[in-house]
């Protein structure tokens, strides 16, 4: 009887996985995107995910925190998103961008200077003084114009759950629950948002960033153990370096570098989505065909070429951390 009932489960099982794979549909585009689609009707939702291969491993010492940094900037809307008016807008961005990267060039040499443990010139003082006012000149003017996260916006009247997103070591993820009769509404925000993103309130968001660090690492005894422990675990691996980036380089990630990330790992031939739900796969299918299809497929990028000797012997460390500081906050 043993025996009858083992075929049994093994039939269950075969059965299961078979009408498992019935509810699975995969197809590409001619771009490379890469699109799962599962059907579960349990729920009138649809689960969305788009998810990039393309995370901190793929950065430098000097740009550690990019991808991070990419992550909130997609967020920051879109030509058509997040303005009231782009063509009066697109110059204030381009002069911030302009001004943005001539201060930080002022503050690395400061810092440079004071490093070496010599004084900051009055000259060099009152030119940082005056980039800085005049980056904040600019951006007011360009806030005049801005519709504040008018994406999110738009979702909570189409009755999003869960709009959010999470950059680790290998990928970015963006993900979001919706109606399953609003999937074109979100086909045509995301692929508006891969299409043209504008990285509005950059030189603010990385001050979000470096506050995002010290609640998360600075200030909890966990977050500068764990943070500790990798860089010793990974001698030569970028797994070594944070997700989030270091404080002393946050605040000078660059633009230009940030935008060149995107060029290069936000591209249809690095990414898949994946759709889970209530769902008509033709439909599905001819949705995303519609509003991905445009999309430039760029040069696969390569990824880290470090890789980690194994043993070396043992490895210790001790940190110092105040007990009544992380009690407080834990």
């Amino acid at each position: 009887s043993g025996h009858f009932a083992g075929l049994n489960s093994s039939s269950i099982f075969f059965d299961s996985a078979k009408k498992m794979k019935s509810n699975i549909k995969k197809f590409h585009l001619d771009n490379g995107l890469r699109v799962i689609l599962m059907q579960r009707k349990n729920s009138p939702t649809l689960a969305l995910y788009m998810k990039f291969k393309g995370g901190s491993v793929d950065e430098t010492a000097e740009t550690a925190g990019t991808a991070q940094l990419l992550e909130h900037m997609m967020f920051k809307g879109t030509k058509n998103v997040g303005t009231k008016d782009f063509k009066k807008e697109a110059k204030y961005q381009e002069e911030i961008r302009l001004v943005g990267r001539q201060l930080d060039k002022l503050r690395l040499r400061a810092r440079d200077i004071e490093a070496k443990g010599n004084s900051i010139s009055a000259e060099l003082k009152e030119k940082i003084a005056n980039f800085s006012k005049k980056l904040k000149n600019l951006e007011d003017l360009q806030r005049n114009l801005l519709i504040k996260n008018e994406d999110a916006y738009i979702y909570d009247q189409h009755g999003q759950v869960g709009f959010n997103a999470y950059t680790t070591h290998d990928v970015t993820n963006y993900q979001i629950e919706l109606p399953k009769n609003r999937l074109e509404i979100w086909a045509k925000i995301e692929s508006d948002r891969l299409r043209g993103p504008v990285f509005r309130e950059y030189y603010t968001e990385r001050e979000v960033i470096i506050e995002e660090r010290r609640m998360r690492v600075d200030n909890r005894g966990t977050g500068r153990l764990r943070e500790k422990f990798l860089s010793v675990a990974f001698e030569e691996h970028p797994y070594r370096r944070p997700v989030i980036g270091y404080e002393s380089n946050i605040g000078f990630l660059d633009i230009e570098e940030t935008e060149k990330f995107f060029r290069q790992f936000y591209v249809p031939n690095n990414f898949v989505i994946t759709i889970v739900g209530d769902q008509d796969f033709s439909v599905t299918e001819k949705i995303i065909r519609k509003y991905f299809s445009d999309l430039k497929a760029g040069n696969t990028p390569t990824r880290s070429r470090m890789s980690e000797k194994a043993g070396g012997g043992e490895k210790r460390f001790e940190i110092t951390f105040p007990w009544s500081t992380f009690s407080s906050i834990r």
